[in-house]
């Protein structure tokens, strides 16, 4: 009789672990699938000037403050940065047109560093000088990208001239 009460508590304990495995693997199962779902997501964006910029402070961001694409919404039109939402491979271009002057001079940074830059040297005047990079970057889960005024160019045209773009090539 001793045998069998013991034979019970043991099943029980066995029952009680086997459902604390069973939550566990429920828990692993939501959190692969979450992974999943986030892998899948598309990060994109295609913003630009809605008007010709003039007096842009040296050493700001650009605010393309008319963003035509922003799947993801990891794009903020009101600061001009990216932030990637996801460990991921991220390919950016800008290209920006300058105004009055004709010089551009601007750095495309990841928090805080330079990874790439448009410069522009002036002509005989007549006209106004275009730039373009790009850079392809390994981003984490909240990086930062954005175009930077670098020197002494402090106008560039609105509208379709003047672009910031950017896309996830691949979550890791």
């Amino acid at each position: 009789m001793a045998e069998v009460k013991k034979l019970k508590e043991e099943n029980k304990v066995i029952q009680h672990e086997a459902a604390n495995l069973l939550r566990q693997v429920i828990d692993v199962k939501a959190d692969v699938k979450a992974i999943q779902e986030q892998r899948n997501k598309s990060v994109m964006f295609m913003a630009h000037f809605s008007t010709n910029q003039t007096n842009v402070r040296n050493d700001t961001a650009l605010v393309f403050d008319k963003a035509e694409l922003n799947v993801g919404h990891a794009y903020n039109k009101a600061s001009g940065k990216f932030v990637a939402p996801m460990l991921g491979v991220y390919m950016f271009h800008s290209q920006i047109q300058g105004h009055n002057d004709g010089v551009v001079y601007v750095r495309m940074r990841k928090n805080g560093e330079d990874v790439a830059e448009i410069y522009t040297a002036k002509d005989d005047g007549k006209r106004d000088e275009s730039g373009s990079t790009h850079a392809l970057l390994l981003l984490g889960t909240g990086d930062e990208v954005w175009m930077q005024r670098a020197g002494d160019a402090d106008s560039y045209y609105g509208n379709f001239r003047s672009h910031f773009t950017g896309y996830m090539l691949k979550a890791l």
